[in-house]
C-alpha cells in the first residue's frame, strides 16, 4: 500500500511537471497591432499563413478555415480529394463539395508568390493535414497507441523495479560496512566530513539517485505515452521539447560563455603554478637549502602567506568581471551590499591585521615563547593577523588582540636563553631588613636561598644589590640566573621559601617596614623551630627615676 501511495505521489508530480512548460509558455504579451498574416492551426499543427481579405479580417479567415477543415475531417463520407475551381482573380480550394480557402490575386502579391503558386502549395498542405488528421483518429492507429502505452508502462516499472534492486542491493552492502572502510574528507587541514558522516552522506546520496533516476525515466515514459494518442499528443511533444529546448539553451549558453571560461581557467592555472612556486621556495627556505641574508626563518611562513593571499585576491579581482550575471542589477547590488558591510564592520579587523603584521616582522616574541604582555603571563600558543593566545602556568587560555598587544609593553624571558645561552635570564626580587643586621650576612643568606633553589644557575652567580636605603629598613635585590622561564612562577615561589628558611637559619627576622625593633617583653618573630631550646623572650627594662627627673631628686 505504501508503495501504490509513493507511486500516486510520483505520478502527481510528473503531472504537474508535464502541464508546467505549457503553463509557462502562457505568459500575458500587450495587445499587438493587427498583424499582416495570421497561420492557420490545425490540429495543433500550423499550415499556412493567410492575409486579411476585402471583407474579413486575418484571424477571421483562418478561424473560418479551420472550421471548414474540421467539418470535413470529422466526416469519414468525404472523401480527402482536393479540386481547385479558377476565377479572374481568384482560385478556391474545395473538398467535394465544402470551400475550404480562397486565395485571392491580392494574397499571392502580399506573400509574394503567385496565385497558381500559392494554390499548389496550399493543396498539397490541406491534403496532407486531413490525411493525417483522419490516419491519427483510426482505430488502428489507437489500438497501436494503447498497445506501446502498455509495453511503456511495463517497461517503466521494470526498470524501476530493476534500479530499486540495485539501488538497494548497494545500499545494504554499504550499511554493513564498518565506518572506519570510509574516507575522511578534509579541506585545508579541516575535518570536513568523518567517516561516519561519509558513510551516512554516501547512503542518502545513493537513495536520492534512485528516485531521481526513476523520476526522469517516468518522465521520458510519460511523453512517449502521451505522443501515442493524438488527444495528448502536444502535451507528450511539449515535454520532449522542453527539455531539448533546456538542453539546447544550456548548451548554447556554454558555448557563448566559453571565451570567458577560457579566460578564468587561464587565471587560475597561472595562479596555481605561482603559488606552487612559492610553496617550493619556502619549503627549499624552510629546510634551509636557500638562505637569504636578513630573512629570519620564522618569516617565511607568514610571508607565504601574505603574498599568497595578495596574488589570490588579485585573481579574484581579474576572474569576477567574466563570472555569470556579473553585469546583473542582482549581483551588483549583492556586492555593494557586501562590500558596504565590510567597510563598516572591519575597522578594528584591519587595525588588528596590520598589528599582527608588525608584531609577525618585528619579532617580538614567537610561539612557544613565555612572555608577560600586561598584567598577562604565559606561553604563546598561537600567533596569527587577529589575535595572540597565552596559556598561563594555571592552564588558562586568554586570547589578546593585536592591536592591545602592539600598544602593549612585551616582556619576552625565552629571547635571551634562546639566542644568548651564556647570557641567561636573571630573576630577582627584593627583601627589605631593619639596619640592626649586618649587610654581609643578609648577602650571604639570600645567596645561599638562590643556590637552594630548584632551577637557578651557579654560573653566573647569584649577586646582591642595595637598591635603597630607607627611613626603617634597607631594600636587599637578589638577582639570580636561570635557563628555564617555562618554571619562572614555580621557582619564584620556591626562592621565596628558602630566603625565609635561610634567614631564619641565620637568625633574621624579615619584618615589615613599618615594624619597630623594640624587644622590651617582645618575642622574636622568628619561628621557635629556629631557635634555641633554652630561648626566652626578653623582660621589660625599667629605669630609674632619676634618670627621667633628674632635678626633682635633690628635693627628697
Amino acid at each position: 500500500m505504501k508503495k501504490w501511495r509513493q507511486y500516486c505521489a510520483l505520478f502527481a508530480l510528473i503531472i504537474f511537471l508535464a502541464l508546467t512548460p505549457n503553463v509557462w509558455a502562457q505568459t500575458p504579451s500587450p495587445t499587438p497591432a493587427s498583424p499582416a498574416t495570421v497561420p492557420v492551426i490545425f490540429d495543433g499543427q500550423e499550415l499556412f499563413q493567410i492575409p486579411p481579405s476585402s471583407s474579413l479580417t486575418a484571424e477571421e479567415r483562418a478561424r473560418l478555415v479551420v472550421s471548414r477543415l474540421e467539418k470535413i475531417a470529422n466526416n469519414e463520407e468525404i472523401p480527402i480529394l482536393v479540386t481547385q475551381r479558377d476565377g479572374k482573380t481568384q482560385t478556391s480550394l474545395r473538398v467535394g463539395e465544402q470551400v475550404v480557402v480562397t486565395i485571392f490575386d491580392e494574397d499571392a502579391e502580399r506573400l509574394g508568390k503567385s496565385r497558381t503558386e500559392l494554390t499548389q502549395q496550399y493543396e498539397k498542405i490541406i491534403t496532407k493535414a486531413l490525411e493525417d488528421y483522419r490516419r491519427s483518429r483510426s482505430p488502428e492507429r489507437i489500438i497501436r497507441g494503447v498497445i506501446y502505452a502498455v509495453l511503456a508502462t511495463v517497461g517503466w516499472f521494470i526498470f524501476y523495479e530493476l534500479m530499486r534492486f540495485i539501488f538497494g542491493r548497494t545500499v545494504r552492502k554499504l550499511e554493513t560496512k564498518q565506518e572506519q572502510d570510509f574516507p575522511r574528507l578534509n579541506l585545508f587541514n579541516f575535518d570536513l566530513f568523518s567517516p561516519a558522516k561519509t558513510k551516512q552522506l554516501t547512503l542518502r546520496v545513493l537513495r536520492r539517485t534512485h528516485w531521481l533516476i526513476g523520476l526522469i525515466a517516468f518522465y521520458f515514459y510519460l511523453a512517449f505515452v502521451f505522443r501515442q494518442f493524438v488527444w495528448t499528443q502536444r502535451f507528450g511533444i511539449s515535454l520532449i521539447n522542453y527539455v531539448l529546448e533546456t538542453l539546447l539553451s544550456v548548451w548554447q549558453a556554454l558555448v557563448n560563455y566559453l571565451p570567458n571560461l577560457i579566460n578564468i581557467a587561464v587565471t587560475v592555472v597561472i595562479v596555481y603554478y605561482t603559488l606552487q612556486f612559492l610553496r617550493f621556495i619556502a619549503n627549499r627556505m624552510q629546510s634551509g637549502e636557500l638562505q637569504i641574508p636578513g630573512f629570519y626563518p620564522d618569516w617565511i611562513q607568514p610571508s607565504f602567506r601574505l603574498i599568497a593571499f595578495f596574488i589570490i585576491a588579485l585573481a579574484f579581482m581579474i576572474v569576477v568581471p567574466f563570472l555569470p550575471g556579473f553585469q546583473s542589477p542582482a549581483f551588483q547590488g549583492v556586492s555593494i551590499f557586501i562590500g558596504l558591510v565590510i567597510s563598516l564592520g572591519s575597522t578594528e579587523t584591519v587595525t588588528n591585521i596590520v598589528a599582527g603584521i608588525i608584531l609577525i616582522y618585528s619579532r617580538a616574541f614567537q610561539i612557544g615563547n613565555i612572555v608577560k604582555i600586561r598584567e598577562v603571563m604565559g606561553m604563546v600558543e598561537e600567533k596569527s593577523l587577529l589575535i595572540t593566545r597565552i596559556r598561563t602556568p594555571r592552564n588558562e587560555i586568554i586570547t589578546l588582540p593585536n592591536s592591545m598587544v602592539l600598544n602593549s609593553s612585551i616582556t619576552n624571558f625565552s629571547t635571551a636563553s634562546q639566542n644568548s645561552p651564556d647570557r641567561p635570564l636573571f630573576l630577582n626580587t627584593t627583601v627589605t631588613l631593619g639596619y640592626d643586621t649586618p649587610w654581609q650576612k643578609i648577602y650571604e643568606a639570600l645567596t645561599k636561598a638562590a643556590l637552594r633553589t630548584k632551577g637557578i644557575l651557579t654560573e653566573p652567580p647569584p649577586f646582591v644589590w642595595q637598591t635603597s636605603l630607607n627611613d626603617f629598613h634597607v631594600s636587599y635585590n637578589l638577582n639570580a640566573a636561570t635557563n628555564q622561564p617555562h618554571l619562572i612562577p614555580f621557582i619564584y615561589s620556591d626562592l621565596h621559601q628558602n630566603i625565609q628558611d635561610c634567614c631564619n637559619e641565620m637568625g633574621i627576622e624579615i619584618m615589615s617596614p613599618a615594624f619597630t625593633a623594640i624587644r622590651d617583653g617582645n618575642h622574636t618573630t622568628i619561628p621557635e623551630d629556629y631557635l634555641p631550646k633554652d630561648y626566652q623572650a626578653p623582660g621589660m627594662r625599667i629605669s630609674p627615676l632619676n634618670r627621667l627627673f633628674p632635678n626633682r631628686s635633690e628635693d627628697f
